[in-house]
């Protein structure tokens, strides 16, 4: 097996960034003048203030993570015969050994793929996470039943292909959706 390597899309990470930015202003707005926000649907000033709060927190750490991600010169996913090395994200799954692999699905959230790939030992990839990556890793494992789960969205590949890399490598032994 050659390994396979696919690059970070830059273009994408910017994308995303800008978008990370504006929301992160509109929270600020939504903090600095909460008043002009109240209408018929959005009473209370105070609910007002707690989104504009949480999105400033949230779009602020994704933000700041997107400005390094468009920095990293590592590839975004390598493929070789040992396994999957994910970069892909801001919070990336690390090295994932093709033994350790029980399935691979592939799962729809509005306009956005993902491929999920179960594991025999998923606290062991949380563990071994740093703090802020251990978060979302068991963010994952509430919303898609794995820490493990990787898309396209900042790679220079499209979904497709990316399924197809993936799905000429696993193991024979691996149920997968992928092919289908």
């Amino acid at each position: 097996m050659e390994e396979i390597q696919i690059e970070l899309s830059r273009n994408k990470i910017l994308l995303l960034l800008l978008l990370g930015i504006v929301f992160f202003l509109i929270s600020v707005i939504l903090i600095t003048k909460p008043s002009e926000f109240l209408n018929y649907k959005m009473r209370s000033e105070k609910l007002i203030l707690i989104i504009g709060w949480v999105g400033f927190i949230l779009f602020g750490i994704i933000t700041m993570f997107l400005f390094i991600k468009l920095f990293d010169s590592k590839p975004g996913l390598v493929i070789n015969k040992k396994g999957i090395l994910d970069n892909t994200s801001t919070n990336p799954s690390g090295f994932i050994k093709w033994s350790d692999i029980i399935s691979v699905v592939v799962k729809k959230s509005g306009y956005i793929q993902f491929i999920l790939i179960k594991v025999k030992n998923p606290n062991e990839y949380i563990e071994r996470s740093g703090r802020i990556n251990r978060i979302a890793l068991k963010q994952n494992t509430r919303e898609h039943g794995t820490p493990l789960v990787l898309t396209s969205t900042s790679l220079k590949c499209s979904f497709e292909e990316l399924k197809k890399y993936i799905s000429e490598n696993l193991p024979e032994n691996v149920d997968s959706e992928l092919s289908q």
